[in-house]
């Protein structure tokens, strides 16, 4: 196949999604894609959400903030586990803020969730449910994996240049957690085995941030590597072979934080 028709056939894939819905194991239902979101089609890391915990000892509901909710997939498990009681989820992306609130409104949640077109968080000042500059026993964000370049909404699910998204996030999450909240980073380190960065890149961000790393939950990607048939040695193919063994190493993890005291 060309460019072209690849291309083409990703179009139909996605308009496949959308009409019958990707089914999620872990909901024992279909969430839906919108064009323009990166759909749920990968799920080897969600069983990682299994460590992820509220503070329960108090009396009140449990509250998460999800940077950038995409399609909604992780908040929905989430608040089906009832591991939280009400999310407010930001997305920049228009596409994604329409898709959430279709996912939501399918399985029900709609009453316990609020979206937010932002970059990242709300603004300074803002006022959810009532409460201005509100803080939350959960953040969590499953940020974009690979350095590099957005052309379109869907790319930017996929890219980070220069992981600057990824560094403004840890350098403002501890403004929204509250004192005994945790901070959740899911993180492939695909970028790591394409030495586009290192793990210790990662480090440093939660240090610039004063957030402490309390516990490290891995997985290992499930994703299948094909041989390919031989081909003329071009560069193209030399660089979908480096991303194809980059897959088969590669690790998914969910980093817990928390602000320093």
């Amino acid at each position: 196949l060309s460019f072209m028709d690849s291309d083409f056939l990703g179009m139909v894939g996605g308009y496949e999604w959308h009409r019958k819905g990707v089914y999620v194991e872990a909901l024992k239902g279909n969430i839906f894609p919108h064009f323009g979101v990166f759909p749920p089609t990968r799920q080897d890391y969600i069983k990682l959400l299994d460590n992820i915990k509220a503070d329960r000892t108090q009396q009140k509901q449990s509250s998460m903030m999800e940077v950038g909710i995409g399609s909604g997939v992780l908040s929905l498990i989430l608040l089906q586990q009832k591991k939280v009681d009400r999310v407010v989820g930001t997305d920049i992306n228009p596409y994604a803020i329409a898709c959430a609130k279709d996912n939501i409104q399918r399985f029900g949640f709609h009453d316990q969730v609020d979206i937010i077109k932002a970059d990242l968080f709300p603004p300074t000042g803002a006022t959810i449910n009532g409460e201005t500059n509100k803080k939350f026993d959960v953040v969590l964000f499953n940020p974009p994996w690979i350095p590099g370049d957005a052309a379109t909404w869907l790319d930017q699910a996929v890219y980070d240049s220069d992981q600057s998204l990824l560094r403004r996030f840890l350098l403002h999450a501890q403004h929204h957690v509250n004192e005994d909240g945790h901070i959740y980073l899911l993180l492939s380190n695909l970028g790591i085995h394409l030495r586009l960065f290192q793990e210790q890149d990662v480090h440093a961000m939660f240090q610039e941030g004063n957030l402490e790393l309390i516990e490290v939950y891995k997985t290992k990607s499930k994703a299948e590597v094909k041989r390919r048939k031989p081909v003329q040695k071009v560069e193209k193919e030399s660089q979908l072979d480096g991303i194809a063994n980059a897959r088969a190493q590669e690790v998914i993890s969910l980093y817990k934080l928390r602000r320093k005291k």
